[in-house]
């Protein structure tokens, strides 16, 4: 069973593409905070991206102590006591375009209220009667 993961965090090491026999593939750390104290660990993912589009956006925009969130399949392996944490990633951003993209666009005109009327107009719209 796979398992997913969606997390945001500083990239630790600079994007770099290296080849494999199955491709090129881009790949980064990725610190992530453990908690909310200030001495608390933090927990290191290697970051690996497949995707030739995302790998020249990522190589593009992100580099050392960007703030990213990532998306993609959580692999982990023990090596010597020490458990390695991986994420092939489907979806990186920076933490700055997700913020942008989510934020309301801004209004031309005030948003009306039920039973606002319309400036020069005379009577009130009933509550349930919305002018769109």
């Amino acid at each position: 069973m796979d398992q997913f993961i969606s997390t945001a965090g500083l990239v630790g090491r600079s994007p770099e593409i290296k080849p494999t026999p199955k491709g090129e593939v881009l790949e980064f750390s990725l610190a992530v905070n453990s908690g909310y104290e200030k001495d608390s660990p933090s927990i290191w993912y290697d970051v690996s991206v497949w995707n030739e589009g995302l790998q020249k956006s990522v190589q593009r925009e992100i580099s050392k102590g960007s703030k990213v969130a990532v998306t993609g399949k959580l692999s982990a392996r023990e090596n010597g006591g020490r458990t390695f944490l991986k994420i092939s990633a489907g979806r990186v951003g920076l933490i700055e375009w997700l913020l942008r993209e989510q934020a309301p666009a801004p209004s031309a005109a005030p948003i009306k209220q039920a039973g606002e009327t319309n400036p020069g107009s005379s009577s009130a719209a009933p509550a349930d009667d919305l002018d769109f």
